[in-house]
């Protein structure tokens, strides 16, 4: 029972302190496009993305290995070091070749090197970047007290908003944005080393025992997660060395807005992906939970897609001001993209459980490759139109090569029954007549109405429901909702 109350606390923490997240993150991605304005908040995610590719080649997918190894032997913190030490000398290297990047093919400015360079500094500390603050959350996963972590990582999260709601009294500049980024994510790093310390008498330790052994468990994961930062960052990338700052930046917003949303597949994922593991062998059972997954995340991508569809400027002139009207196309292609991509994370996870780990890297690959071959005619032509597209043609090929690759694991995607498309064809209509109702009334009427309806129209079956009380330890309610 012990056991049991700590792996639902554990997981609550977590869902709790991402949704906590989203929402002050919204604010701060708010508040800073429109101090910034269209270019500067344009160069400002054109450095964020090529740091937040650079900093994925730091990360080598050490993390799930030394979680796994720290779950085993929670005492021994040999792989931990190991891990720390490695990427320290990765950050270094990484560091130095960015530089003759940002010099010589670039073509970097000294004030736009030294930002960069500033910037690159904050993956040490920031919870954002998760290449040294993810190491140092092993202990707290592996004693189920993700609590913490959270803690610290939404401390560095309202201290950047707190600079930010105080940039028009001190100055409204890039450099100001950048620096207090780094400087608001030291106090959780500071914290985060000191309660190791302790809780669990951790204290960092150079190490170089087993080096070889865990970087090559480790680097099939690096491949993955280094194209999948790519494909989530070139579009910003190219954009800003094909058209312009001022195109980046009215990408970056429907962009920003949008991305958050992937918080949601790894919550489910973190709720369910034990039993997965732990029943795999059972086909019909995970057969059921896959689908379960896949229809939960289709019903919530699909309502939120048809919400934001037809009143895109509305919301976007609400949140970012008349200047970033613009937004409003590429966020409806990026919105819809969500309902694709969140379908190919699920089932990546569920070949990470089967170990056919290769066919989440020939996925990455793919969908990098599609959107880099369709962004570089499409953007000169079409700008940021082009390249929001271009994600959303990128992530149903993904999603092709998905449904090819899931007879390896004896799966059938059949979350789409008549239920659910009458459910989508009802509220296709619905949502764009309410749509001419004035913006605060719609955006509470049209949500409620989509829940209303996949109640009545019975999306989900009993069992489902069952299920997902389950999850959540809510079985009581279950007379009442299935009746």
């Amino acid at each position: 029972m012990n056991s049991k109350r700590n792996f639902t606390f554990n997981v609550l923490a977590i869902s709790v302190g991402q949704f906590l997240s989203l929402f002050i993150n919204f604010f701060t991605v708010t508040l800073t496009a429109r101090y910034l304005g269209v270019e500067d908040y344009g160069n400002y995610n054109y450095l964020l993305s090529i740091v937040f590719i650079a900093s994925k080649l730091t990360d080598l997918g050490l993390s799930n290995i030394v979680f796994r190894e720290s779950s085993k032997h929670p005492d021994d913190y040999t792989e931990l070091n190991l891990a720390i030490t490695i990427r320290l000398i990765v950050f270094l290297i990484i560091g130095l070749l960015l530089n003759i990047l940002l010099l010589f093919v670039l073509k970097f400015d000294l004030s736009k090197l030294i930002l960069t360079n500033i910037f690159f500094l904050a993956t040490i500390f920031s919870s954002r970047f998760m290449i040294f603050r993810d190491i140092l959350d092993i202990p707290f996963k592996v004693n189920l007290q993700m609590i913490y972590s959270n803690i610290f990582s939404n401390l560095d999260n309202l201290l950047f908003l707190a600079l930010i709601i105080i940039m028009p009294f001190i100055e409204i500049s890039l450099k100001y944005v950048i620096i207090s980024f780094v400087v608001s994510s030291i106090p959780g790093f500071v914290l985060s080393l000191f309660l190791l310390n302790r809780k669990y008498n951790f204290s960092y330790r150079p190490q170089i025992k087993n080096l070889h052994w865990v970087i090559r468990e480790s680097l099939p994961l690096a491949g993955f997660l280094v194209f999948i930062t790519i494909f989530n960052q070139i579009d910003i990338l190219l954009l800003s060395l094909i058209d312009s700052e001022y195109s980046t930046g009215i990408y970056a917003v429907a962009s920003r807005l949008v991305m958050p949303l992937t918080i949601l597949p790894t919550a489910i994922a973190t709720t369910f992906f034990p039993k997965v593991v732990s029943n795999f062998n059972n086909k019909s059972d995970n057969n059921f939970l896959y689908n379960l997954i896949n229809k939960i995340l289709f019903v919530f991508s699909i309502s939120f897609s048809l919400v934001v569809t037809f009143n895109a400027e509305s919301i976007i002139t609400t949140l970012f001001g008349l200047q970033y009207v613009l937004s409003a196309k590429p966020m409806i292609f990026l919105i819809w993209s969500c309902i694709f991509l969140f379908f190919c994370y699920v089932s990546l996870d569920f070949f990470t459980a089967d170990g056919k780990q290769e066919t989440n890297f020939m996925f990455s690959i793919l969908i990098v490759s599609v959107l880099i071959t369709i962004l570089l005619p499409v953007i000169p032509r079409y700008s940021y139109n082009g390249a929001a597209f271009a994600k959303l043609l990128a992530s149903v090929i993904g999603t092709i090569f998905i449904i090819i690759n899931l007879k390896k694991l004896n799966i059938r995607p059949q979350f789409l029954n008549h239920n659910i498309i009458g459910w989508l064809i009802i509220n296709l209509f619905s949502c764009y007549f309410l749509s001419y109702l004035p913006f605060i009334l719609y955006l509470i009427i049209a949500p409620f109405a989509l829940i209303i309806s996949a109640v009545l129209l019975k999306c989900f079956s009993e069992s489902e429901l069952r299920t997902i009380l389950e999850k959540i330890n809510k079985e009581k309610w279950a007379g009442l909702l299935i009746r």
